[in-house]
């Protein structure tokens, strides 16, 4: 079974940082969260099926890429500020980074769904 990679490295300041990436930093939750929400604007606003599994690619290629941006970015916390910053990183940046991603995707979404003219028949 996978435990995960361990990473050391050196801080800015020159010390030594060991974090363990596992298979858990793949942002399980994260995935299953953006499932949920997508299946939910399914049913709300519906998209041809083709469509939707074009759509649904992407978002998850999305999720995926923010997952390790998540990563990339609680590292370089480390290396800059020591082995706090990355823990705090860690712990809070997935706050930020998946709302900013999930906005972004619900706008593709909705312009793919016609969100306009939605709107403008309302």
């Amino acid at each position: 079974m996978c435990e995960g990679v361990l990473l050391r490295f050196n801080s800015v300041t020159g010390d030594i940082i060991s974090t363990t990436v596992s298979p858990g930093c793949a942002g399980y939750a994260t995935i299953g969260v953006f499932i949920t929400l997508f299946t939910l604007m399914m049913l709300d606003i519906r998209l041809p099926l083709k469509r939707a599994w074009y759509i649904f690619l992407f978002g998850l290629a999305g999720t995926w890429l923010q997952n390790i941006i998540r990563i990339v970015v609680s590292v370089a916390a480390g290396y800059y500020w020591g082995a706090e910053a990355l823990a705090s990183m860690h712990s809070n940046i997935a706050y930020v980074i998946f709302p900013l991603w999930y906005t972004l995707f619900a706008y593709v979404y909705l312009r793919q769904a016609g969100w306009k003219t939605i709107a403008s028949k309302k």
